[in-house]
């Protein structure tokens, strides 16, 4: 553009140097004669032709002017476009990035509350399998308790049934069957009630046997 600016500026400075150069005499004859009357016609002639070739110039300059505009409103078009587009991908990416980071919150709060939830059922767990370590001691415990019971309440009918043997063996005098039932008394008499234990002693005081014996 600025090309053309510059070949026009030149052509119009041409023309003005046309215009203003003043016209070229003849040379003077030889022989003196009287000055003719100058002709206007070619000059009238002249002056339509520069400005036909100016308004040829001008029209010429307006049209290249014209193009340039055109072509630069093409290109700012163009750019514009261009410029539409690349905001409108850029908003799209912007969406797009603005939902993976809330898709990674969300996956990041139920990560969170995955391992919450997993600390909470570990924590439960250890609790369960300390209340089960509870309950067997107690049931062995228990067990124990029950083993003692059921064992004491064996050696308490054992007793019974040697003291009950001796005071018959005793009522029908047989010394040996109430010796034998005595001495193996001796080592079950604690398991023996109050009543119990009185009989028992009633049975050593009216025999004058010791358990040793």
């Amino acid at each position: 553009m600025r090309k053309n600016k510059k070949n026009n500026h030149e052509l119009l400075e041409k023309v003005e140097r046309l215009i203003e150069e003043p016209p070229q005499e003849a040379e003077p004859p030889q022989e003196v004669e009287p000055p003719k009357p100058e002709k206007k016609k070619p000059t009238a002639v002249r002056e339509r032709a520069l400005i036909t070739y100016i308004a040829l110039l001008f029209t010429v300059a307006f049209v290249l002017v014209l193009l340039s505009f055109l072509a630069q409103q093409r290109d700012i078009s163009q750019l514009n476009e261009n410029a539409s587009s690349a905001l409108s991908r850029a908003e799209k990416l912007q969406d797009e990035n603005r939902e993976l980071i809330e898709d990674n919150q969300t996956l990041r709060q139920q990560l969170q509350e995955a391992q919450d939830r997993q600390e909470e059922l570990s924590q439960a767990a250890q609790e369960a399998e300390s209340e089960r370590a509870q309950a067997q001691e107690a049931q062995a415990s228990l067990q124990g308790e029950l083993d003692g019971v059921k064992a004491a309440k064996e050696n308490q009918m054992k007793a019974y049934e040697l003291l009950l043997q001796a005071q018959r063996a005793l009522d029908e005098e047989r010394t040996e069957d109430f010796q034998k039932s005595m001495t193996e008394l001796a080592a079950l008499a604690d398991s023996l009630d109050t009543q119990g234990k009185a009989l028992y002693q009633e049975l050593l005081a009216a025999t004058a046997v010791s358990p040793e014996e």
